[in-house]
C-alpha cells in the first residue's frame, strides 16, 4: 500500500471514529454472556446490512452435539435461538482469500466491577465488560467492512468475517462456521494479544473427574479431608509447597497464576484479600517458579 493510499485509509476510519465508538458501546451494554448472545447477533446484522455484500445469520442448533469435536456441555445450555453471523465482502479475483473469526460473548464480571455493562471513554479509550476481550474485535471486523465500503475499494479475494457464539467455554460456535464449509488462503482469529502475532494457542481439553474427600464443619478442620489438596506450607519467605492428594497436569500453571502469590498481610487487609486487586495489582512474590513436581505429590513453587 503506498504512503497516499495510507493516507486516504486512516481519514477513512478516523471519518468512522463516531461510529465506531458507538457499536462498540451498544455491544458492551449487552450483557451476552454463554447463553445470551442473540441480541449481539442481531445488532451486529442490523449493522452489517450496506456495508457488506453478503450478511446472514448461521444457526447453531442442538446437532452440534452430535458432532465428535464438541465442546464440553455445560448443564442447561440450549441451541437453537443463538446464530453466528457471517459477512461477506466480495473480491474481484485473483488475489488471497482472508478469513477473520471473532467471538460475541464474554465472560461474567467480577465481584469488584461496578459497572461492567454501563461502558464509558476516557482519554480515547472504550471501558466496560468486553472492551478488550472481544467486543472490540467485532468492531474492528465491522469496521474493515465499512472503510473498504467507504472508499470503494474491492479486494483482491473475498473477506469473510465469521461471529461466532460460545468461545468462552470451548469454541462450539467456530466449530459451527468450520462445518458450515467456508475456506479461504488465511485465516484470522480476533483475540487481545498486544498487537502480537501468534501463530498458535496451547487449546484446551474438558473432562469430568471424580474425588473422593470426607467433608467436615469448618470449626474442625482437623476431621475433613481434602479432595485436592493433602497440605500447603510454606518452607520459608520464599517457597511454598503443596501436597496433591492426586496428579494435576494443569496444577503448576494454575499456581503460577498471580492470585496465588505471597502478599503482605497489610495489602491482604487493605484489599479485603481477594477480588480484582491481587490479580491486576500484585504486590507480593510471584507467579512463582518451578521449583520441583512430583507427580501425584508434590510441588514446590519458588
Amino acid at each position: 500500500m503506498s504512503a497516499l493510499d495510507r493516507c486516504a485509509l486512516s481519514a477513512a476510519v478516523e471519518g468512522r471514529r463516531e461510529d465506531i465508538t458507538k457499536l462498540l458501546c451498544d455491544l458492551i451494554r449487552i450483557p451476552s454472556t454463554v447463553g445470551n448472545e442473540a441480541p449481539v447477533a442481531q445488532l451486529l446484522n442490523d449493522r452489517l446490512q450496506g456495508i457488506a455484500d453478503e450478511v446472514s445469520f448461521v444457526p447453531v442448533t442442538e446437532d452440534i452435539r452430535n458432532d465428535p469435536d464438541f465442546s464440553y456441555p455445560v448443564r442447561g445450555l440450549q441451541y437453537g435461538d443463538r446464530p453466528n453471523v457471517r459477512a461477506v465482502k466480495k473480491g474481484c479475483g485473483g488475489g488471497k482469500s482472508l478469513l477473520f473469526n471473532t467471538h460475541m460473548d464474554v465472560v461474567p464480571p467480577s465481584s469488584m466491577q461496578e459497572r461492567p455493562y454501563d461502558p464509558w471513554v476516557e482519554d480515547g479509550i472504550v471501558y466496560g465488560r468486553g472492551a478488550c476481550d472481544a467486543k472490540g474485535q467485532l468492531v474492528t471486523a465491522w469496521a474493515l467492512l465499512a472503510v473498504l465500503s467507504d472508499m470503494g475499494l474491492t479486494p483482491g479475494a473475498d473477506i469473510t468475517v465469521h461471529y461466532v457464539i460460545e468461545e468462552e467455554i470451548g469454541g462450539n460456535g467456530t466449530l459451527a462456521m468450520a462445518r458450515l464449509g467456508d475456506r479461504a488462503d488465511a485465516a484470522i482469529v480476533l483475540e487481545p494479544s498486544d498487537f502480537v502475532i501468534l501463530p498458535q494457542i496451547r487449546g484446551a481439553v474438558w473432562f469430568e473427574t471424580t474425588i473422593y474427600g470426607q467433608s467436615g464443619h469448618s470449626g474442625k478442620p482437623g476431621g475433613t479431608v481434602s479432595a485436592l489438596l493433602k497440605s500447603i506450607e510454606a518452607i520459608d519467605d520464599l517457597t511454598v509447597k503443596f501436597t496433591l492428594c492426586t496428579s494435576d497436569v494443569a496444577f503448576p500453571s494454575k499456581v503460577a497464576f498471580s492470585a496465588f502469590s505471597i502478599h503482605p498481610s497489610e495489602y491482604l487487609e487493605s484489599t479485603g484479600g481477594g477480588g480484582d486487586a491481587l490479580i491486576s495489582n500484585p504486590v507480593g512474590t510471584g507467579p512463582y517458579k518451578l521449583e520441583k513436581w512430583q507427580k501425584g505429590d508434590s510441588v514446590i513453587m519458588t
